[in-house]
């Protein structure tokens, strides 16, 4: 995508997009996250009209200070067990008060996107690259295709779902040519220069060379978690720079915690990332050699010049 027409659709939308309205962004990764954060700019939205949502507890804080996150608590649990999805409704209840007008931007219809986007309040929605689903041929629906009901009460993965993306989206935002590769080319956008978030992100890596990825904690579930550490650990070279999945929503209390018995169990020095750490970012600054199962960062690693080695782990 030539940068004469990248410019032509931030001028379409800038045209479709009232500025009265309010900008809630559903916050699923870090990814996700660092192309918001190059849109709101780039696009210069007003910043009293961003509303960060934070899907997952810990947080990168790209953004200084401006998250509202729902914590799910016993009885949102409980609830969820009998089909009812009393997470949803909070965020759903707190944003239709506040905000009259919005859009919605989130990585895929979830629930909790769902829930905001046919509220009447919702005046249109985008979808914004997160990673592996972003990539995969995943169909585009009609606004009114029901499948997800029939999904809803199935215990299965998103990855494994079908229904994640409608037709009736403003715009499909990305920064990989290889994203959403069904969705005709008029509605998506990849944006060309992320240098802006150089501006506000420190880097805490440079000089650290070879970074391990532990893998989402739904793909090692069923394997003892100590007994998966030893295997990890023989399995990536000495001294690496552990990075957990986002997955596991460790706090960096629990992270440091966990470089503490890491390097007690095996006698040696890995350092273990904490939530701060965007190695998207990271790999901008500075080429890394990466280390880990399959994993949406070996995309980013040949977008941004480094090198990704996979790793059999389970």
């Amino acid at each position: 995508m030539g940068k004469q027409e990248i410019q032509k659709k931030f001028f379409k939308v800038k045209n479709i997009i009232d500025k009265d309205f309010f900008h809630i962004f559903l916050i699923s990764n870090p990814i996700f996250e660092l192309i918001s954060y190059v849109w709101i700019n780039k696009l210069g939205l007003d910043q009293n009209k961003i509303i960060l949502i934070r899907l997952r507890e810990p947080s990168t804080s790209l953004f200084k200070g401006k998250y509202k996150y729902f914590k799910k608590t016993l009885f949102d649990r409980l609830c969820k067990k009998l089909n009812y999805d009393n997470h949803s409704r909070k965020i759903l209840k707190w944003t239709s008060q506040n905000f009259p007008n919005y859009y919605i931007y989130c990585a895929r219809l979830n629930q909790e996107a769902e829930k905001l986007i046919n509220h009447q309040n919702c005046r249109g929605h985008f979808y914004i690259e997160e990673g592996q689903i972003s990539h995969n041929r995943k169909q585009i629906f009609e606004k009114n295709y029901k499948g997800n009901l029939r999904e809803l009460n199935k215990p299965i993965f998103a990855a494994d779902k079908e229904y994640h993306f409608r037709k009736d989206a403003i715009l499909f935002i990305g920064i990989d040519n290889h994203v959403f590769p069904l969705v005709e080319s008029e509605k998506k956008i990849i944006l060309d220069d992320l240098n802006l978030v150089k501006n506000v992100y420190k880097p805490q890596l440079i000089g650290i060379e070879k970074i391990a990825l532990v893998p989402a904690p739904r793909r090692i579930q069923k394997i003892n978690f100590d007994k998966f550490l030893e295997i990890f650990i023989n399995s990536i070279p000495k001294k690496s720079c552990i990075k957990f999945h986002p997955g596991f929503q460790y706090s960096d209390s629990k992270l440091e915690e966990l470089e503490n018995h890491i390097n007690s169990k095996f006698n040696t020095f890995y350092r273990v990332c904490r939530n701060n750490v965007i190695i998207e970012i990271e790999m901008m600054f500075e080429k890394k050699c990466i280390f880990g199962s399959k994993s949406s960062l070996e995309i980013y690693t040949k977008k941004f010049g480094s090198s990704y080695n996979n790793i059999s782990l389970y």
